[in-house]
């Protein structure tokens, strides 16, 4: 090689080595920032049990918060109904410990593309998250959209009314649909603890859906098919049966606002343990409403035997089992508690499946009689 080729290939060697040097340094020296590490909001961590009230906001769904009041968390817009416990504190708790990696933009034309901007412009896409703690406000921030791992991870934040905006760890997204700020579990009865369910219809019409015992599994219809119908197949039956099956709402609101004075439809479940849930059914504002009551019923004598076994049953085999389903006395006892507290007072529209099946008339659990 000549000495002057050798000469430029030096050059070009060392500036490229300055180059990839200077961008170490530069990466070094942002890694080194001073906030790098730190707490988003120091000493909130500590705090978390104190905090008492929290608001989410976006331009797209609005505002919903929730207020704890003597222990216990209840949705503001929904006149204080129960908030999902394990969600907000899981909510609280992530905000509180956001850490600090590096400074990004504090010029407000570029808020957007880290989606940090004000909820002021109806275009914004932020979340806006607040905390307070007895009336002091312990964080306001505007949360922008988590960086994807690849790109090394983080979300963007600024807190409210500062320009400084920040990327900090973790993926930290504020819940911000009503409908999971709730908690929307209304009752969970287990399908094969069901003896009876019976639906009566404002204009007279009852369907009954029963079976003959609790080891049994097959469904019958208890009203007399029309002439020239019979009844469907057991497994076409059954649906109705597992109406209380993990049941959810969809809104609620208090039961005082809907007049349930002549009922659509009024439901009555019995179990072979000796639980009674009473269902009434009101149409209100173009929807469908439902208030729930539970009651003691008379368990069946053959019940006790089953809860006898299920006392010496080795655990591989009590698990699923029918008399693991099966509750005791004391144990319904509890169950009505648990559903009165919880429905007591309150309206609840249901899924869309469960307001059509609570609906069933006695045509739908019926056909031709020739199979035709």
């Amino acid at each position: 090689m000549r000495p002057r080729n050798f000469l430029l290939l030096l050059v070009l060697t060392m500036a490229t080595a300055a180059a990839a040097v200077a961008v170490l340094v530069e990466e070094r020296a942002r890694g080194g920032d001073p906030v790098a590490g730190t707490m988003l909001y120091p000493g909130l961590l500590e705090r978390v049990n104190d905090i008492d009230f929290v608001e989410v906001s976006t331009t797209a769904d609005g505002t919903v918060s929730a207020r704890r009041e003597d222990g216990r968390w209840g949705v503001v817009q929904r006149h204080g109904y129960p908030a999902d416990f394990r969600m907000l504190s899981r909510m609280i708790y992530d905000l509180a410990r956001l850490e600090l990696i590096e400074r990004r933009t504090a010029k407000p034309a570029l808020y957007p593309k880290i989606r940090v901007e004000d909820l002021g412009d109806s275009s914004a896409l932020s979340i806006r998250i607040a905390a307070k703690a007895g009336g002091e406000t312990a964080a306001d921030l505007l949360v922008g959209f988590a960086r994807p791992e690849e790109l090394g991870g983080g979300v963007f934040v600024r807190k409210s009314g500062e320009a400084q905006s920040w990327l900090a760890e973790g993926d930290f997204q504020p819940v911000q649909l009503l409908t999971r700020f709730l908690d929307r579990n209304i009752c969970n009865v287990e399908q094969r603890r069901i003896h009876r369910t019976r639906l009566t219809h404002a204009d007279g019409e009852t369907v009954t859906v029963s079976k003959a015992g609790p080891e049994e599994t097959a469904w019958s219809l208890e009203e007399p098919p029309p002439e020239g119908q019979k009844a469907k197949a057991s497994h076409e039956l059954s649906p109705l049966t597992s109406w209380l099956d993990f049941l959810i709402f969809d809104d609620v609101r208090p039961a005082a606002e809907v007049d349930f004075s002549a009922p659509l439809v009024a439901g009555r479940f019995t179990t072979f343990d000796g639980l009674v849930v009473e269902v009434q059914m009101a149409r209100q504002d173009g929807d469908y409403w439902v208030a729930l009551a539970a009651s003691t019923g008379t368990p069946d004598p053959r019940v006790e035997p089953l809860l006898d076994e299920r006392r010496t049953m080795d655990a591989d085999k009590l698990e699923g089992s029918l008399q693991m389903a099966l509750k005791t006395p004391d144990e319904v006892a509890d169950e009505i508690a648990e559903i009165n507290a919880t429905a007591g007072g309150w309206a609840y529209r249901v899924t869309d499946y469960k307001t059509d099946r609570f609906r069933t008339r006695l045509a739908q659990l019926t056909e031709a009689a020739d199979g035709s």
